[in-house]
């Protein structure tokens, strides 16, 4: 599952063009849904905070 979620944010990101805040938006939508599971849910929480406010990229 991690991997699927940096994928949907590289695909957002680079080819949707999608600002940082509705990606972090998503993401968050992903980790809050009752029939997914996330090995390091808790960690992908924090990181959609730093992700937007920072100049990061993913690729």
């Amino acid at each position: 599952m991690p991997i699927a979620i940096l994928e949907v944010v590289w695909v957002l990101e680079q080819y949707y063009k999608l600002e940082k805040k509705v990606i972090r938006e998503v993401v968050e939508a992903i980790l809050n849904t009752h029939e997914f599971k996330c090995e390091m849910e808790d960690v992908f929480k924090r990181a959609t905070g730093t992700y937007e406010e920072k100049k990061y990229q993913i690729c």
